[in-house]
């Protein structure tokens, strides 16, 4: 046990520094250095040498790192395929094979820098909505067992308004059936499981909606900044989108075989043939317009490196416009119940108090 937590652990500090390891390693190619199993494997092991004689744990992935170059043979990205994303393992493969490693590492520092960001949006998009949710959710826990059932039983039904009802019932039902608060957890867990896995017209369709459609968007960008780098190490558009999907997720795998059928079947219309569901309409029409003046391949390499601020910049907006539509919506809720809790509440009194002075 101790041992596999070591391991997390060394894996995850390594995740967290890969950034200045890959700067390390563009340094030394862009200043001669060339490239080889033998002198990756000298590197990791300097790399290891220094952790391990500071005691830190990231000692241990270094360690995985050259033992796999020195005694496996591996090629340097698979030698790091168990502690990097598989997006990067791809952009370092194609680099090593065309021998443009520095320039597939300065790619992966780009695709790194412009995921972060994303995600950052991301996930400050969700957080306003997320937080209000829940507290919509403790709040109607909290009147239905305590505040409404001494209300109602001082002030009958007959006094309260009748757009304030129903909300109270469903609160002094939630409360009486708060276990069921284990649906919305179940679901939410159900939503992370199958992000990378639920595939299919009805994937497709929810795809619009957020918070899906944010992390089609943040899909959509990697596989414009892989292919893009994998364009620039010499592949062709269809053997770059083969070699991605060989390492995709069951959901990026499926738009790309789709992808790859149509610019088969449907010929010059290559927007058509991207037309899948996971590239947004705004990146879908910066494609376009990057192609009037460009090969297909040209164009899809210029979307993933000078125009990838643009496609970040995309998916930043969609997070915005999510994040204020399931805000309004919470918004609404919460503004429904504070009425109950200060004008229904006040009306029943009224209406108490003026029938029994009558």
């Amino acid at each position: 046990m101790l041992t596999w937590l070591k391991v997390r652990l060394a894996r995850m500090q390594f995740n967290g520094q890969r950034e200045a390891l890959y700067t390390s390693m563009i340094r030394d190619l862009d200043d001669g250095g060339s490239l080889s199993v033998a002198l990756d494997a000298a590197r990791f092991g300097a790399w290891e040498k220094r952790a391990a004689e500071r005691g830190e744990l990231i000692a241990l992935a270094h360690g995985g790192v050259r033992r796999r170059l020195e005694s496996d043979g591996m090629p340097l990205a698979d030698a790091l395929q168990p502690l990097i994303p598989a997006t990067e393992v791809l952009m370092i493969d194609g680099g090593v094979s065309s021998n443009r490693l520095s320039l597939a590492l300065k790619n992966v520092l780009d695709a790194k820098r412009a995921s972060d960001s994303m995600q950052d949006a991301m996930r400050t998009a969700m957080m306003q909505p997320f937080i209000g949710a829940v507290s919509i959710f403790g709040l109607s826990l909290m009147y239905g067992l305590i505040i409404w059932p001494g209300l109602i039983a001082a002030f009958p039904a007959k006094y309260w308004p009748g757009w304030a009802l129903p909300l109270i019932q469903i609160q002094m039902w939630y409360a009486k059936f708060w276990f069921l608060t284990a649906i919305p957890v179940v679901l939410v867990a159900l939503y992370w499981m199958t992000l990378d896995t639920w595939t299919g017209r009805a994937r497709q369709m929810v795809d619009r909606v957020p918070p899906w459609s944010n992390i089609r968007d943040h899909n959509a960008a990697g596989l414009l900044t892989v292919l893009a780098s994998l364009i620039q190490s010499g592949a062709t558009v269809d053997g770059a989108l083969e070699r991605i999907s060989s390492r995709a997720t069951p959901y990026l795998r499926w738009h790309i075989d789709m992808m790859r059928r149509r610019l088969v079947s449907h010929g010059d219309d290559v927007i058509g043939a991207l037309d899948t569901g996971l590239f947004s309409r705004s990146i879908l029409d910066q494609i376009s317009d990057a192609k009037r003046t460009r090969s297909f391949a040209d164009a899809l390499q210029h979307m993933g490196t000078a125009s990838l601020d643009d496609v970040v910049l995309s998916v930043k907006r969609n997070a915005i416009v999510s994040s204020t539509i399931l805000s309004l919506l919470v918004g609404a809720v919460f503004l429904y119940v504070t009425a109950v809790q200060l004008i229904a509440v006040d009306d029943a009194s009224n209406r108490y108090v003026k029938e029994k002075r009558m």
